[in-house]
C-alpha cells in the first residue's frame, strides 16, 4: 500500500484508521506491529489519540452520551467541540461526518441498542460535515457503517434517496472546489446503467455499448455517457420496453426545509397529462410548475421560492399537488428565509 498511488496517504505515509484499539492497547504493541513495514502508516485511533504511535484520532457518533436511548443535538455538539479542541495539538486531524445512528441490535435480538441519533432530514449530516470543514482537517471520514446495521448510511436508499450524496456534492462545490461540475442527476447514472444491463441481458451488441458507457463514466465523460443511455431508453420506448416505472409515484421534495430552491421528483408509468401546483396554507395557488403532457419515465421539477410574478414569497408551509391521469397526491414543504 505504501507504493499504491490510489491509496490515501499523508506525507507519503499510508493512512490507517483503527476502530479502537480493541485488542492491542499500548503504543509499544503497535510500534512492534509496524516495525516490520517498510513505511510506517499515519495511524489514527477512535475518539482518543493513542500516543505516541498514533498521529491523531477520529470522532464517531458518541452514542454513549445518549439519555433514555436518544443522543441529543446538544450532546453531539458538545462531544464534537471537545474533540476538535483537543485535536488542535495533534500532528494531523481526521474529522468525521455522519448522517444518523439507528442500530438494529436489539430489534434483531443480538443485544442492546446503543441509542438513536435523529437524521433531522439531512441536517445531522450537513452540520457534522460543515463542522468538520470548519476545523481545517487533513482528511474527513464519511461514516457509513451500513453493514453493521447502525443506520449511518450515505449510500442511496429507498428511504433517503440520494440525499446525502447530494449534500456532499453541494458542500464540495460551495466550500471546497468551485470548479466541481457534477450535479444531482449525475448520481442516478449508475442505476440507469444497471437497469439497462438487466433489460438487455442477452443482447451482446447493446452490452458492448453499455461497456463504453462504463468506460466514459470512469473517465468522467458523463455527457457522452448520458447521450448513449438516453438513446437506449428512447429505443426501449419505441419498442414498447418495460423499464419505465410500473406505477405513478411522488417523492418528497428535497431539500425540505429549503431556501430558496427545492426539487420535486415523480415517476410516470405511461404518457400522461401532468399538473403540479403549489398552494399556501389557505389553499391559494402560488405557482403552477407543470401543466402539460409528459412521456413515461422519472421526472423532476424545481420550485424557486425567491419570488412569483415580482412578489416576494414568504417563509412558511406550502403544499404541492401533483395530478397525473386522475391520480392526485399532495405533499407538504417548508420554505425558510
Amino acid at each position: 500500500m505504501e507504493t499504491d498511488d490510489t491509496y490515501l496517504k499523508l506525507s507519503d505515509q499510508p493512512v490507517l484508521l483503527n476502530f479502537g484499539p480493541q485488542y492491542y492497547h499500548s503504543s509499544n504493541e503497535w510500534d512492534a506491529l509496524f516495525s516490520v513495514l517498510n513505511v510506517e502508516p499515519a495511524f489514527f485511533t477512535l475518539d482518543n489519540r493513542l500516543a505516541p504511535i498514533a498521529v491523531g484520532a477520529f470522532p464517531w457518533p458518541p452514542m454513549w452520551a445518549s439519555v433514555d436511548g436518544v443522543l441529543s443535538e446538544a450532546a453531539l455538539n458538545n462531544y464534537l467541540s471537545n474533540f476538535y479542541q483537543t485535536a488542535q495539538s495533534w500532528e494531523y486531524l481526521c474529522a468525521s461526518a455522519f448522517p444518523a445512528f439507528h442500530d438494529i441490535y436489539q430489534e434483531a435480538g443480538l443485544g442492546f441498542s446503543y441509542g438513536y441519533l435523529d437524521p433531522q432530514n439531512g441536517d445531522t449530516f450537513r452540520n457534522t460535515l460543515h463542522t468538520a470543514l470548519e476545523n481545517n482537517p487533513e482528511l474527513i471520514q464519511i461514516v457509513t457503517w451500513n453493514d453493521y446495521g447502525e443506520g449511518t448510511i450515505v449510500e442511496p436508499t429507498e428511504e433517503f434517496g440520494y440525499q446525502y450524496l447530494e449534500i456532499i456534492q453541494d458542500v464540495k462545490r460551495n466550500s471546497i472546489d468551485t470548479t466541481f461540475v457534477y450535479a444531482h442527476p449525475d448520481l442516478e447514472i449508475p442505476l440507469q446503467l444497471f437497469e439497462l444491463r438487466k433489460f438487455f441481458e442477452t443482447d451482446n451488441e447493446v452490452n458492448g455499448l453499455l461497456d463504453s458507457v462504463f468506460t466514459l463514466i470512469v473517465a468522467g465523460d458523463l455527457v457522452d455517457a448520458v447521450i448513449i443511455i438516453d438513446s437506449l431508453n428512447a429505443t426501449l420506448k419505441l419498442d414498447g420496453g418495460t423499464n419505465y416505472p410500473q406505477e405513478f409515484t411522488l417523492s418528497h421534495n428535497y431539500p425540505n426545509p429549503f431556501n430558496p430552491i427545492t426539487t420535486i421528483r415523480y415517476d410516470l408509468p405511461k404518457q400522461s397529462h401532468v399538473s403540479i401546483t403549489v398552494y399556501d396554507l389557505l389553499g391559494r395557488q402560488v405557482k403552477s410548475l407543470v401543466n402539460q403532457t409528459q412521456d413515461a419515465g422519472s421526472r423532476s421539477v424545481i420550485w424557486d421560492g425567491t419570488n412569483y410574478q415580482g412578489q416576494q414569497v414568504g417563509a412558511g408551509v406550502y403544499f404541492y399537488q401533483v395530478n397525473a391521469r386522475g391520480l392526485v397526491q399532495t405533499r407538504k414543504m417548508i420554505l425558510l428565509k
